[in-house]
């Protein structure tokens, strides 16, 4: 019994301390508070004519003021694209103390909105039958109650409700929505580099999320445990709707 516990032991060192995982050095998705309700405006008071400003002298200089710069042609040109799911892709990284798997979503569809060459929204769907794992037994696991239980919730679905610029690292901008898993919606925030060109836009992130907050809380085997943390997996591309066959 002993030797059993120091065996296992020494594979739980070894999976997680020596090992490089995917998930290392990941960021991990900001769960975003509910906005709270602003403080009712206070009517404003009517001004005393009594400390009225002195009317403006006969003659005097008009006040200077600043011509705006030329407009951008395209800044309000609303753009619809549509996710192109043969270059897409939408993956995930579970890790327990043996080792990884890698899974993904083969049914994905989405669509994504530009003002001129500013992205400003996206929307994405997974149906969760369509998920497939390293390992034929996985997938079904992943498929059944203890997991994803796509027989119950058929589809997961993520909302923006910001995409503004600048992020932490290397990435370009900070993407801010809702995601919804089994049960579950949480508004988080990840950061995503993200490319606009003529032809629509392409987005790259990879974040790590808590399956617990979402309702994923199976531990696997009590010799196997399974860590909270799951690493998503975005390659995204949108074709503008006009180029869309």
């Amino acid at each position: 019994m002993a030797n059993r516990i120091m065996v296992l032991c020494v594979a739980a060192l070894v999976a997680f301390g020596c090992g490089k995982s995917q998930l290392d050095d990941k960021p991990t998705a900001k769960i975003e508070a509910p906005a709270e309700a602003k403080p009712e405006a206070k009517p404003e008071a009517k001004p005393d004519p009594a400390k009225a400003a002195p009317a403006a002298k006969v003659g005097a200089a008009a006040p200077v003021v600043a011509k705006a710069d030329r407009p951008d042609p395209l800044e309000k040109a609303v753009r619809d694209l549509v996710l192109d799911p043969e270059r897409s892709s939408i993956g995930f990284v579970g890790k327990k103390i043996t080792g990884e798997h890698e899974g993904s979503f083969s049914e994905i569809a989405g669509t994504a909105t530009l003002r001129g060459y500013k992205p400003t929204g996206m929307k994405l769907a997974v149906q969760t039958d369509s998920l497939t794992a390293d390992h034929p037994d996985l997938t079904n696991h992943l498929k059944g109650p203890d997991f994803f239980n796509a027989a119950k919730y058929p589809s997961g679905r993520f909302v923006s409700t910001g995409i503004r610029p600048g992020a932490e690292g290397t990435a370009t901008h900070t993407i801010t929505g809702e995601l919804s898993l089994m049960a579950t919606t949480k508004r988080i925030s990840f950061p995503a580099t993200i490319v606009v060109t003529d032809a629509g836009a392409t987005g790259l992130a990879e974040f790590k999320i808590n399956r617990k907050d979402f309702g994923i809380v199976y531990p696997g085997r009590p010799d196997d445990l399974i860590a909270d943390e799951v690493l998503l997996k975005l390659n995204l591309a949108f074709l503008d709707k006009k180029y869309v066959k």
